[in-house]
């Protein structure tokens, strides 16, 4: 599967996972939760991948929520969103 907001190999027995959403300092929408939790789950039963590291690409591990997708909508309905 082909990810937007995320890089990802393989690498002796370590699964990397980047963070990759440059213009927003790799703030977390729901895609991106989304992309990573299928990532996690597709590697959970694989056994070439023995521990997970995940960074940040830019400056950035993650800056937080992306806000203006939120902003709109109140605490229960944005917290199903994030």
């Amino acid at each position: 599967m082909a990810y937007q907001y995320l890089k990802l190999k393989i690498e002796n027995g370590v699964g990397w996972i980047q963070f990759h959403r440059p213009d927003k300092l790799n703030a977390m929408n729901r895609e991106v939760s989304l992309e990573l939790e299928a990532v996690l789950s597709d590697w959970q039963p694989d056994d070439a991948v023995k521990v997970v590291v995940i960074t940040g690409s830019q400056k950035a591990f993650v800056a937080g929520g992306d806000i203006p997708p939120l902003s709109p909508a109140g605490p229960p309905e944005g917290f199903h969103l994030a």
